[in-house]
């Protein structure tokens, strides 16, 4: 069941991808780009005159382009809401059950990250039940010889399904001469726990992002959506994808990694994609996570 539902989520993720195809920028300088890009000032609105002539093509003018309309509507609406609807379908997750939270993944022979309180089913809890579970990690993403970036992050989840993420880090840009330039970036968001099973977590939630250098501070908003997957012990999989604003450039962060758990601490590797504006970076992130 648990590799069914993987499955699932990895065709979803997949999906997710097409929609982000690489665009190549040069190496030299992109910090300088990517901080241009969010300081520029917002262009002026330009409006534009309307075309009211209703006496041409008025099928295509009214008919068609209401049907038309609509189905592009629907299209969106299932785009928009697959993503929260398929997780909590593969879930049956029906918004009754009280779940808690096991000490650390596995634990106990665990079949995940989940404890449930089903006292009809006769099910006790495998290990000790917390009302409230934290993840903290640190990691280094190499991009290229020139840049990488150190960060930490953290999340508080509870039983009422509601909590926090966060996450900064510090981006490094080697320059000719032995020069270099740096910035600091991240976001806070207010998560809420979709779907849930001993095998997986999804999440959701908004926020805002910043971006801050000895110049100034840039902030905006930040969509997020996440999960954590346990297929088979000792292995950990996460996904996540963030996409909104800072200043004037739109944002989107894709980072994917597999860890191994043992105990309270994970060891892992990934791929993590930040693009901001027309600025693109594809990375390898390796680091630990550690689970309260």
């Amino acid at each position: 069941m648990a590799f069914k539902q993987f499955r699932a989520f990895a065709c979803l993720i997949i999906l997710m991808l097409l929609g982000f195809p690489p665009q190549q920028t040069t190496a030299q300088g992109l910090f300088s780009e990517l901080k241009n890009s969010v300081r520029k000032p917002h262009p002026e609105k330009t409006k534009k005159k309307r075309q009211n002539d209703r006496s041409t093509e008025p099928f295509f003018n009214h008919s068609f382009g209401e049907r038309f309309s609509g189905l592009v509507g629907g299209a969106l609406f299932v785009a928009v809401t697959t993503p929260v609807a398929l997780p909590v379908s593969i879930a049956k997750d029906n918004y009754k059950t009280q779940a808690y939270f096991p000490g650390y993944p596995y634990q106990d022979d665990a079949r995940g990250y989940m404890l449930f309180d089903r006292p009809s089913q006769n099910q006790p809890f495998t290990s000790e039940p917390f009302n409230y579970s934290i993840q903290s990690s640190f990691d280094y993403t190499y991009y290229s010889s020139e840049i990488s970036k150190t960060g930490t992050r953290f999340l508080i989840d509870t039983t009422s399904r509601f909590g926090i993420d966060s996450e900064f880090s510090y981006w490094n840009e080697s320059q000719p001469g032995n020069s270099s330039e740096d910035f600091w970036a991240g976001d806070t968001n207010v998560i809420f726990r979709f779907a849930q099973t001993e095998s997986f977590q999804m999440r959701t939630g908004i926020g805002f992002n910043w971006l801050s250098d000895e110049v100034s501070s840039d902030f905006g908003f930040n969509f997020t959506y996440k999960g954590d997957f346990f297929p088979i012990a000792p292995l950990v999989l996460s996904a996540e994808l963030d996409l909104g604003k800072i200043g004037s450039a739109t944002l989107s962060h894709l980072r994917l990694t597999t860890g191994l758990n043992y105990r309270h601490a994970e060891i892992f590797i990934g791929y993590d994609h930040f693009r901001l504006a027309e600025t693109e970076f594809n990375g390898f992130i390796s680091g630990i996570r550690i689970w309260f």
